[in-house]
């Protein structure tokens, strides 16, 4: 199964509010590959819990959207590297009036196309083209260009401009981990929403699977207090039998009807238990339905069939689990980015030289035509006087470094542990469940013997309800037992980070992901 995990995003304000206008704009609905289909309720498997779970839950559903705000943000963060144009243009109209002289009056116009391209090395590159006319007039001859007049005069200037800058910074921005810090801090926050998405459907498939096989428990205790109820009905009646013949008081008797009230109330509380546990797989599907009761779930799996008695290695477990946690991952994210913020806020701390060259044209027309080219090569060179603003900010990046980096150790030990801790639990669990095993099958003979005594006689009715309850309760302790085993199993695969590859469902994963993303 693959795992990813997510480091702490950091948006740029403007850039989170233009993305999510977008996300609205577009009226996406991420994470929802297409519409899932309709489980068969009638014989429901684990695979049509999650497939709806993950289509139709609304956590899914929260999770795309927020997948694809981050995948906008990243491919923002990206076009810092294109080029970039601005166009302006500009139109005026002028008159003015001098006592003694003569009335003037101009219209100008200017028209320019300016586009910068960032390298990844820290240099940049701009090239310009500007137009402008100015159109003037005297004596108040008017300042249309086509009407001249003895009363006055007109003249039209054009001036086009083209330039070429190359600019190359030495001390400050001039690597390219500073001149690509925005690009892969958006990267970085990307990949973490993309370890973050996965984990929450690990965390969805792992709750899903959890509530289908308590389904499948609570219908085999069902079962078990209905045979409880039944045995008791058989000793109700092999006791009046006994009292018939004269064997046993009539007071035996108010025993079995004990008996009886206390396999039913069992039975009752379990088919209870057994519709609360529908209603909660119906939840997690998403399911939109009225009553959830009407809803004839029933699972065509059984939780028994998927325990395993192997125990990992625990050395082994760790390692895996450590390579495929999500919050080791994320952890080590965020120390990247740490570095990266800091690498740039010390950058802050240098003084700013550049050096540039510049090529111009200049072309003018009047009444005759003039053009020429200059060159340029020079350096620019700024101090700031006052640095501590940069300092500290340089300060509070090398402390968050640090806060990161034992952040990430912490993590670290804490998922060993809880690996081993898991591993242990697991070993214990089994055990547990073969003694459990072992005891009910040894009660279960109990029962016999006493229910053949109790034929012949030679048996009281206090020791048939003692060995029922007893049986009652050994099986309702391996049938939990079992359980348990599988709750192990299922807590191994959590702190490891393998339920999508357990339960086969990383590549329905991978799906959502791609649409979320594309």
């Amino acid at each position: 199964m693959r795992m990813f995990t997510t480091s702490t995003i950091r948006p740029n304000n403007l850039s989170s509010l233009l993305c999510t206008t977008l996300v609205i704009a577009l009226g996406s609905c991420p994470a929802v590959a297409a519409d899932a289909p309709q489980p068969d309720w009638s014989a429901l498997r684990v695979q049509d819990v999650v497939r709806a779970a993950l289509h139709q839950g609304a956590s899914a559903l929260s999770q795309g959207m927020d997948l694809r705000v981050q995948a906008a943000q990243a491919a923002l963060a990206r076009r810092e590297f294109l080029p970039q144009g601005t166009v302006t243009a500009q139109a005026e109209r002028s008159r003015s009036t001098s006592s003694g002289e003569a009335d003037s009056g101009s219209r100008t116009g200017s028209m320019g196309l300016e586009s910068t391209l960032k390298l990844r090395t820290g240099a940049s590159v701009s090239a310009s083209v500007a137009r402008s006319s100015l159109l003037k007039s005297i004596d108040g001859s008017g300042i249309d260009s086509s009407v001249t007049s003895s009363a006055g005069v007109s003249a039209t200037t054009l001036q086009t401009t083209r330039s070429v800058t190359f600019t190359k910074p030495l001390f400050r921005g001039a690597g390219v981990a500073v001149a690509t810090a925005n690009e892969r801090l958006a990267e970085i926050g990307f990949s973490s929403t993309q370890k973050n998405f996965v984990q929450s459907m690990s965390a969805i498939v792992l709750d899903c699977v959890t509530a289908y096989f308590a389904v499948d428990q609570a219908h085999r205790s069902v079962e078990l207090a209905q045979a409880s109820l039944e045995r008791a009905a058989q000793l109700h009646a092999i006791n009046e039998s006994l009292f018939a013949a004269g064997h046993i008081a009539r007071t035996a008797l108010l025993q079995n009807d004990a008996d009886d009230a206390a396999a039913e109330l069992a039975l009752a509380q379990a088919r209870h238990a057994e519709q609360v546990a529908k209603r909660r797989l119906v939840s997690l599907m998403g399911m939109q339905t009225p009553d959830p009761d009407s809803v004839p779930v029933n699972t065509a799996e059984s939780f028994t069939s998927y325990l395993n008695p192997v125990i990992p290695d625990e050395q082994t477990t760790v390692q895996r689990g450590l390579a495929q946690r999500a919050d080791v991952r994320i952890a080590q994210d965020n120390v990247s980015s740490a570095q990266l913020s800091r690498i740039s806020a010390r950058d802050n701390l240098r003084d700013q030289l550049n050096v540039y060259a510049r090529v111009d044209n200049q072309s003018v027309k009047t009444l005759e035509r003039s053009s020429g080219t200059s060159q340029a090569v020079g350096v620019t060179y700024a101090i700031t006087l006052d640095k501590s603003s940069a300092r500290v900010a340089a300060d509070a990046a090398g402390v968050a470094v640090r806060k990161a980096e034992l952040a990430l150790a912490e993590a670290q030990r804490n998922a060993s542990a809880e690996i081993r801790d898991a591993v242990r639990s697991l070993s214990f669990a089994i055990e547990q469940q073969r003694l459990a095993q072992r005891s009910a099958e040894l009660t279960a003979k109990r029962l016999d013997n006493e229910t053949e005594k109790a034929r012949l006689g030679r048996s009281s009715a206090t020791d048939l309800s003692v060995a029922q309850d007893s049986l009652r309760q050994a099986n309702a302790q391996a049938l939990q037992a079992q359980y348990a085993v599988l709750q192990a199993q299922l807590e191994v695969q959590r702190v490891t980070g393998t339920v999508l590859e357990a339960w086969q469902s990383a590549g329905l994963v991978d799906a959502l992901l791609a649409s979320a993303v594309k």
